[in-house]
């Protein structure tokens, strides 16, 4: 594992209390937790990039299709 970076973090009482007691029930960390969700958060938005990355190159291929089309037809 890398090197681990200390951070800040303000977090309202409830959401903390929630924290604790998930860490409680499955024996980890918060940190731990904190890690694990930042990790599939940041999964999950290269995947919605990824995503409308490859809608938009589809798009701009079907217009670009017509283009042509038009081109060629005149």
């Amino acid at each position: 594992m890398p090197q681990l970076k200390k951070i800040l973090l303000n977090l309202p009482d409830p959401l903390l209390q929630q924290l604790d007691d998930l860490s409680k029930k499955k024996g980890v960390s918060r940190s731990r937790i904190l890690r694990d969700a930042a990790e599939d958060f940041i999964k999950k938005e290269k995947e919605k990039v990824k995503q409308d990355l490859k809608k938009g190159y589809t798009e701009m291929g079907k217009l670009n299709l017509k283009l042509a089309e038009i081109c060629f037809d005149a």
